[in-house]
């Protein structure tokens, strides 16, 4: 005969399986015996994640800065910290919000489409891009055109 106990001394940590065998009937010349098998889990803690943020910022700051660029009230130096600032403050308010994993590269000036385009540096020649990093000029004008070239048709 088998009896089996399961106990456990706290919650999730350790689980104790403890059988007693007695004798069996093919040899009645055995003692009892006493096993016992401990099993340890580990809880922990749900982590968290986010698989994005609005980049435009609370306030939409950076709507704001982007159509001063464009209207030429502020330079590229001027807008990259902005962005820069921007960035910074929603990693810190995802990680004051008590978010484990915090996204990386969702950040775009204009589109992820037009971001993508840029990285593989697929540039169509009416922009007149010769090559090396692709600036502003560039970039927003495949975004939104100039005046001698058409905005880039950016489906999704």
């Amino acid at each position: 005969m088998t009896q089996i106990s399961v106990s456990s001394p706290t919650p999730f940590s350790s689980l104790y399986f403890i059988s007693l065998s007695s004798t069996s009937l093919s040899n009645p010349t055995t003692k009892p015996r006493l096993s016992l098998l401990r099993l340890t889990v580990r809880a922990r803690a749900m982590a968290s994640h986010i698989v994005g943020y609005p980049r435009m910022g609370p306030k939409r700051e950076l709507k704001f800065a982007l159509e001063s660029f464009w209207d030429g009230k502020i330079g590229a130096d001027e807008l990259q910290r902005i962005a820069s600032g921007l960035r910074a403050s929603i990693w810190k308010e995802m990680a004051d919000a008590g978010i484990e994993y915090i996204p990386s590269n969702t950040f775009s000036y204009y589109d992820q489409v037009l971001d993508t385009t840029a990285m593989i540096g697929a540039v169509p020649p009416r922009y007149g891009w010769n090559g090396g990093e692709i600036g502003f000029d560039v970039y927003f004008s495949m975004a939104r055109g100039n005046a001698t070239a058409p905005a880039m048709e950016m489906t999704k």
